[in-house]
């Protein structure tokens, strides 16, 4: 069968009504990375070294103790709000929302309760400022997992642009304004300052997140009662979604607490900045695979094989071709544009960025392992193989971190990715019989 070039295939379905959607998504999602990133940049130039890494590390630990209010409940409100709307159940819509409310307030008294234990049992005996910094992080848990849940409840809406506005857009600006007029103002920007206007920015999107959601509910729920025949199942959804989201969001949190833990701010400063900057070359795959996702679903629903192939590798060739000159770029030239964006200090041990970039070619040569394994309903799969990834990560870590600092953190990473991404397109072959790795570019079997 003939197959139409990637730029056919990218310009025609995506003219449609849902092809615009999803490319818009991809367009704001880019837009949110690129001003994370530069906040990022922002915040590391102006407080040096060691106070981001004072900055980074409390805002990985609290972020580590958030996600107790967020276990499953996003992702359980997003699809059933989904099936909710396409059923026109608004007292069913209506009573999600209000259980999946009160179920979060009850989790954020939880994890509150736990932060002000690990405070008195760990983190009072630090310095004066992670101290204080956390104890001030401590409010940002209902925020933002009040936040999410919202954010998923627009997305079940079918609003996927408004679900990102607010914290992945507007947040980051307010934190990068604020921090400009602190600094107009003559003063200088400590860790502590940095996570009070942290704090402020995320209690203001907070607000205007909550109206934009008043503003898009449907009407219907403003003339039915609530329902909540379906809380039991709701409960038990719970767990399995969950636990999948919990390992992956505090996966990116662990390296920087064991580091912070084992090492010094210096050095969690540093990698906090290695992982920001390598963390670039996985764009190109997660804007194809968020634009390329809905397709493959609907082709593994219709039983077609070839298509979900043929998508798969183009996922992958695009991503390829958006990686491999973006990682050429950061490990020749990498020493110099690290130096002349965040600075000279953020140079030292610099082969770890060097592991790091190699880490994410290697992500990306897989492809779209977990795309493809999550549209075909094989979350407790991956749950297993993340799960032993992590363990992997976390020994690895433990093991290597005394010896060879941040580089055995690097070292750690990779091998995780490396577990995670083999087993999931392992199991994509044997289960689905499709490969979603740069393999499919090759071979008998013609899918481009």
């Amino acid at each position: 069968m003939k197959i139409s070039p990637l730029s056919e295939f990218l310009g025609g379905r995506l003219r449609s009504k849902t092809g615009k959607a999803i490319g818009g998504t991809g367009l704001i999602r880019l837009a949110c990375m690129v001003v994370a990133f530069a906040c990022s940049v922002l915040l590391a130039r102006v407080q040096g070294v060691e106070q981001f890494g004072v900055y980074s590390y409390v805002i990985g630990l609290v972020s580590l103790i958030g996600l107790i209010p967020q276990y499953g409940l996003p992702s359980l409100v997003m699809r059933e709000t989904a099936r909710a709307r396409q059923a026109a159940e608004w007292g069913l819509m209506k009573g999600l929302w209000r259980w999946s409310f009160h179920t979060c307030i009850k989790l954020c008294l939880l994890a509150v309760f736990l932060g002000v234990a690990v405070y008195y049992l760990w983190v009072s005996a630090q310095n004066g400022e992670i101290s204080q910094g956390y104890l001030w992080g401590l409010i940002l848990i209902p925020l933002v997992a009040l936040a999410r849940l919202r954010a998923a409840a627009l997305r079940g809406l079918q609003y996927p642009v408004r679900s990102q506005l607010p914290e992945n857009l507007l947040r980051p600006l307010f934190l990068a304004g604020f921090v400009l007029l602190f600094l107009l103002a003559g003063h200088s920007l400590s860790a502590l300052s940095a996570i009070k206007f942290h704090l402020l920015a995320a209690a203001i999107t907070f607000v205007l997140g909550t109206l934009i959601l008043w503003r898009s509910k449907p009407e219907q729920l403003s003339g039915n009662e609530a329902s909540y025949r379906n809380a039991g199942s709701w409960l038990a959804a719970i767990i399995p979604l969950g636990a999948l989201g919990t390992l992956q969001m505090s996966s990116q949190q662990i390296d920087i607490i064991m580091i912070g833990s084992m090492l010094t701010p210096t050095e969690t400063g540093v990698y906090k900045v290695f992982v920001s900057t390598a963390t670039l070359i996985m764009l190109g795959l997660q804007i194809v695979s968020l634009v390329l996702g809905p397709r493959i679903a609907g082709y593994l629903e219709a039983g077609d094989q070839n298509a979900v192939q043929r998508n798969v590798t183009y996922a992958v060739l695009a991503g390829l071709l958006f990686a491999v000159p973006v990682s050429g770029l950061f490990l020749f030239g990498g020493r110099f544009l690290i130096s002349a964006v965040y600075g000279q200090e953020f140079v030292q041990t610099y082969s770890a960025f060097q592991l790091l970039v190699l880490t994410q070619l290697i992500n990306v040569a897989f492809g779209c392992t977990a795309t493809l394994l999550n549209m075909a309903r094989m979350e407790k799969s991956c749950l297993v193989w993340f799960g032993l990834a992590t363990v992997v990560n976390i020994v690895g870590n433990y093991f290597l971190i005394p010896i060879l600092g941040i580089n055995g953190v690097a070292i750690s990473t990779m091998i995780s990715v490396i577990v995670w991404n083999l087993a999931y397109c392992l199991l994509g072959y044997k289960k689905l019989g499709i490969n979603t790795s740069f393999l499919s570019l090759f071979g008998e079997r013609k899918y481009l």
